[in-house]
């Protein structure tokens, strides 16, 4: 769809100055070669390529440009600088509707900050507020014995928010561009809101770090409920213990977390012993099996987690040979 010619539409300023510029050149018979070699050799040379830019009418010209018509085409130098005008106000009001607004961003005090975010705003106001000196200045305002305390490019990546700044960049920084001293209440409000930016930081890692502990004790659960309901069935009251089981010692442990309000994570550990019995013989091949008392009374050693004495077993002499009998 073309643009519209009707009554009300309103001419562009850049299309009209270009037309313009065409029509005085025409007028005067030269081509854009032509009256690129009439520039030559003067301090506002313009090229031809130039030249044909200014006459499509996609963006304003330079007004050295301009001057190039005026001079080589007998043009009117007030119409001239009227309709350079109109183009470039024009372009200015249409940048202006398409730049985006963004909300103007809260910059605390040191008092008041607490995440990473707040204190990167507030370190790039007060490079703002004491004039924007570049990277390259204030590497050499923090310079010490020839090392300086503030590299460009680390500077850089942390005002561009790539990387956390370390707490003596933090400091030294906020020498450089305030005057504070080092033992003064403002360097000491800056170092306490650099440690609560960091511990909010950390407290994310340890955070995530003790989610991925619960997950994985969270897969254990169900095998821990089938077996405490086993240890149940088998030690409940009536309940016989069958021959050859064998009790084995489970540890649990259990894990919450939570942070304070400084951001710091707090992990609070449950150890839950749980006992499983089980069937079957573990007797390595080739060993003496033990004998039936004694592996019995093992078992329920283990089973009641005490330590009792073995039982002294009788000599088998004195069960087999009968006593002499003895006269009225």
């Amino acid at each position: 769809m073309g643009r519209p010619t009707g009554a009300l539409a309103k001419p562009d300023p850049v299309m009209v100055q270009a037309q313009w510029l065409k029509s005085l050149r025409l007028a005067a018979g030269l081509s854009l070669r032509q009256m690129a070699q009439k520039t030559t050799g003067q301090d506002w040379t313009v090229t031809h390529t130039k030249l044909f830019r200014a006459e499509q009418g996609i963006k304003p010209p330079k007004w050295q440009t301009v001057r190039a018509y005026i001079e080589e085409c007998d043009g009117n130098a007030y119409k001239a600088q009227r309709l350079w005008n109109a183009a470039a106000d024009a372009v200015a009001r249409t940048a202006a509707r398409a730049e985006p607004v963004t909300a103007a961003r809260t910059v605390l005090p040191p008092e008041h900050i607490s995440e990473p975010l707040e204190l990167l705003h507030a370190m790039r106001a007060m490079r703002k507020a004491r004039g924007y000196r570049s990277l390259r200045e204030l590497e050499d305002a923090a310079r010490v014995d020839g090392v300086s305390f503030l590299p460009h490019s680390t500077l850089g990546a942390v005002l561009s928010g790539k990387r956390m700044v370390s707490k003596q960049m933090l400091l030294c920084l906020v020498g450089v561009c305030t005057g504070a001293g080092p033992d003064s209440t403002a360097m000491h409000a800056w170092a306490r809101a650099w440690d609560r930016a960091d511990a909010h930081r950390r407290g994310r890692r340890a955070r995530t770090a003790v989610a991925s502990i619960l997950d994985e004790l969270e897969s254990n659960r169900a095998e821990l409920l089938r077996t405490r309901e086993e240890l149940a069935r088998r030690t409940a009251p009536g309940a016989a213990i069958p021959a050859g089981t064998d009790a084995e010692a489970h540890v649990h442990a259990d894990a919450d977390a939570d942070a304070d309000a400084d951001g710091h994570a707090e992990t609070d550990v449950t150890i839950t012993v749980t006992v499983t019995v089980t069937d079957g013989d573990s007797t390595p091949p080739g060993s003496a099996r033990p004998s039936k008392p004694a592996s019995a009374w093992r078992r329920f050693r283990a089973l009641v987690g005490t330590a009792l004495p073995e039982p002294r077993s009788l000599p088998m002499t004195n069960m087999l040979v009968p006593r002499p009998a003895t006269s009225p």
